[in-house]
């Protein structure tokens, strides 16, 4: 048997994905930050035995924390003591490290992260720009605006619009939709489908309700219930993935009109093939690290194990991943984007185990920053940031920079600015959230289109058939609006705000 017939562990409830009141006792935020900055350079290795480097990059590894540090927490003599102390620590750590470089890919500054840079080539990269523009362009015009962003950042592809509603769960089919075969390489209308009369296709509400709730984690792992969202959930598309890695969408991905941007459907399998490798090292990295210990392991210390258990594969497998594509606009008068909150992805009924960030445009904007941290829950089950003041953790966003990490992470945008405050200026960005492979949730197989604008594109084509192009329109005007099984775009940004505010208020631990 082979091993992508057998079933996955779940990766979602892992002790080591998990988010703990403590971290490991090997986890060192000193040691932690000097190994960053040390990997982040461009070319490191080839300095790792040049002592005149290496003391060049103590230099600046010391100015920087003593910088940071001394005036709020340490004298300078007790700093620059730890210092020395952690660095012949981790230059000791650093050919590990190369030995864990695989082609592009090469672990990120926190364990379970990993980076890549021209994963994703040129020429892809290129189509996804200009596909994507066409797409963001219909974004602007709907005003489809990030809540709370003071229109800076555009929802180009939103999986927070048009989610699944707990109330229209009766809504939503007993067995997955199944496509036709595909009729051509840029034809993806195959993948659309919508709401039947034949209410026996159709579960009922409660085994909705029911199937849903079995994603809770065991009893005893005593998960806070204001991490699960009884109300809404977004929804992510299928995937298949063949033996060689290759992606196909076998269900649509919510937001993105596959009638209308076929060509963008092709070249997001195409970017998402290139980023399986990076979320199978990040899974395989859970995996490793999931041994029954009291508390988590780094990779130094498991390096030392006699055996590894085997890496995680995703080819032949079929996942489930919910797409995001944002661009954040920067003109003269809105210049400054003053960082996001920090955060992880999604609910827990929603079981989101990495985040796949692949930057593929930017201009005219100072350096932007992925800023990283460990997520610690506090006895009030509130989670937390686990940074120093300091931002220790940044992933330089460049264009080409392809990002995956475990979703116990937390992370947040830095602040940038336009460089030339005279002109305009973006930065361009498709995430890949990975549902855990080792289960299933409602996806958009199961729940058919809902949005009203798709829909009565399907009748117009149709009706286009049989009566002359003012006629389709007087018909269509009879149509009323949604009802309930569709929505309309602005009852959809309603739900959007609703559940926005509701996660909020869960996660920060007001009445929920």
């Amino acid at each position: 048997m082979s091993s992508s017939s057998l079933p996955l562990e779940r990766f979602y409830i892992h002790p080591h994905n998990t988010i703990c009141r403590y971290f490991s006792r090997s986890f060192n935020v000193w040691r932690t930050r000097l190994s960053w900055m040390i990997r982040s350079r461009s070319g490191w290795e080839a300095g790792l035995n040049d002592s005149s480097t290496v003391s060049e990059w103590f230099q600046d590894a010391k100015n920087e924390l003593l910088g940071d540090y001394v005036a709020s927490i340490w004298g300078l003599k007790k700093t620059l003591a730890q210092v020395k102390k952690d660095w012949a620590v981790v230059i000791s750590s650093l050919p590990h490290y190369l030995t864990l470089v695989d082609g592009k890919m090469y672990p990120g500054p926190l364990d379970g992260s990993w980076v890549a840079d021209d994963l994703v080539d040129v020429a892809l990269t290129q189509r996804l720009v200009e596909e994507g523009a066409e797409v963001e362009e219909i974004a602007i015009k709907e005003k489809n605006w990030q809540p709370g962003s003071e229109n800076r950042v555009i929802n180009v592809i939103s999986p927070y619009l048009y989610c699944y509603l707990a109330e229209r769960a009766g809504n939503v089919l007993k067995e997955p939709f199944i496509p036709k075969p595909q009729k051509d390489i840029y034809d993806y209308n195959h993948l659309l489908h919508f709401h039947s009369d034949k209410v026996d296709n159709y579960a009922s509400s409660l085994d909705v309700r029911m199937a849903t709730a079995a994603q809770m984690p065991p009893a005893e792992m005593t998960w806070p219930a204001r991490e699960w969202d009884p109300y809404y959930q977004i929804l992510p598309a299928d995937v298949s993935i063949d033996s060689d890695g290759t992606s196909h969408f076998t269900s649509y991905v919510n937001g993105l009109n596959p009638s209308e941007h076929g060509d963008l459907y092709a070249t997001l399998e195409q970017v998402l093939s290139k980023m399986i490798p990076l979320f199978e090292k990040t899974l395989t990295e859970i995996r490793v690290q999931r041994r029954e210990v009291e508390q988590p392991r780094t990779r130094s210390e498991i390096a030392k194990q006699a055996s590894l258990p085997p890496a995680v594969t995703l080819g032949g497998r079929k996942i489930q991943v919910v797409v995001r594509m944002a661009t954040t606009i920067l003109t003269p008068d809105n210049p400054r984007h003053p960082g996001g909150r920090w955060h992880i992805e999604g609910m827990a009924n929603e079981q989101i185990v990495a985040i796949g960030l692949h930057y593929f445009s930017n201009e005219n904007i100072t350096k932007s920053k992925l800023r990283l941290a460990p997520t610690q829950r506090g006895w009030d089950g509130v989670t937390n940031a686990f940074e120093d003041g300091n931002n220790s953790f940044a992933i330089e966003s460049v264009p080409g920079r392809s990002v995956v990490f475990k979703n116990s992470i937390s992370h947040r945008v830095a602040p940038f600015e336009l460089d030339d405050p005279k002109k305009s200026g973006h930065l361009r960005i498709l995430a890949f959230f990975l549902v855990d492979p080792g289960t299933r949730i409602l996806s958009t197989a199961r729940v058919p289109c809902q949005q009203w604008t798709w829909y009565i594109a399907q009748v117009k084509d149709v009706l286009v058939n049989f009566l002359p192009p003012e006629m389709v329109e007087l018909v269509v005007s009879f149509l009323p609006p949604g009802g309930d099984k569709y929505l309309d775009p602005e009852d959809a940004k309603c739900f959007q705000e609703q559940m926005r505010t509701e996660r909020m208020a869960r996660m920060t631990g007001d009445t929920y």
